[in-house]
């Protein structure tokens, strides 16, 4: 089976902490501490600031962890990312503001 180009995966953040954003109206409680979800499904605000396209601030950005972009082949039907490397989860980037 041939391998296509590889496809950026979406990445995903868990949670460190309960929170409340005001802005998205989410509410993080004690049971989805630790639970993994992908960053753009949460909140596309904190998305579009991690992917360095707004620059409007998520107060959820700072309560979570983020695990690194993966990637996957193309026609790869298992999703199976092992071919970029193991990846861990780190702190959320302290990214500044362009004004």
């Amino acid at each position: 089976k041939s391998r296509g180009a590889l496809v950026r995966c979406a990445p995903v953040v868990r949670f460190k902490m309960k929170v409340f954003c005001p802005e998205c109206k989410l509410r993080v409680l004690p049971k989805d501490v630790g639970e993994i979800r992908e960053m753009r499904d949460v909140c596309k605000t904190m998305w579009r600031k991690f992917m360095h396209l707004d620059d409007r601030h998520c107060p959820l950005f700072r309560t979570c962890e983020v695990k690194d972009v993966k990637h996957r082949s193309i026609g790869d039907e298992t999703g199976d990312t092992r071919d970029a490397g193991p990846s861990l989860w780190r702190p959320m980037p302290r990214l500044k503001g362009r004004s």
